[in-house]
């Protein structure tokens, strides 16, 4: 098949999977955007953009920070140490609300790992994806994802991290003092 006939023939499933890969590298960037602003110095007004920029380029390099999975962890670090903090000195922390989110993160970026990494083939109606990997010589393990689903999760998430993002600034400062 030519890749033009393919396009013609696949286009909507494509569309959707990088849909799916749009939405995740939005969740990379607010993750970004959380971290800088965590880790950003308030003391010094003066500083803090400039600060905020060295981070976010440290945050984007891919030899620094290889992949989502890596800031994802840096976040599940910062917001477990702040709980630690914030429970030492009997503040008030809404940890969980902040750690469902990186759980999330990780259930997104498991599937379009596997829609990243192999060969597909698409329904006619672009709405499924499927796959089919070797366990061992003998087990063939197939999956089918349902692309519009697994679409609606990352956007979800998506927006529930922005909802956190003006947030992080003043829970740091409020449990740092």
């Amino acid at each position: 098949m030519e890749i033009q006939e393919f396009l013609e023939k696949k286009g909507e499933g494509l569309k959707r999977l990088g849909a799916i890969i749009w939405v995740l590298n939005h969740i990379e960037s607010q993750l970004n955007a959380i971290i800088t602003l965590f880790l950003a110095d308030w003391s010094n007004p003066h500083g803090v953009q400039d600060k905020m920029t060295i981070l976010n380029r440290a945050l984007f390099d891919e030899k620094i920070f290889l992949n989502l999975e890596s800031k994802r962890m840096l976040y599940l670090k910062i917001i477990k140490a702040l709980g630690e903090v914030a429970k030492e000195r009997n503040l008030a922390f809404e940890e969980e609300k902040w750690l469902k989110v990186a759980r999330s993160i990780s259930k997104v970026q498991e599937v379009r790992n596997d829609v990243a990494h192999k060969f597909l083939s698409f329904s006619d109606d672009g709405k499924q994806t499927s796959f089919t990997e070797a366990e061992s010589l003998n087990i063939l393990n197939s999956a089918i994802v349902e692309l519009d689903h697994e679409l609606i999760k990352a956007d979800e998430i998506s927006k529930e991290l922005g909802k956190l993002i003006p947030d992080v600034s003043a829970e740091a400062k409020r449990i740092l003092r």
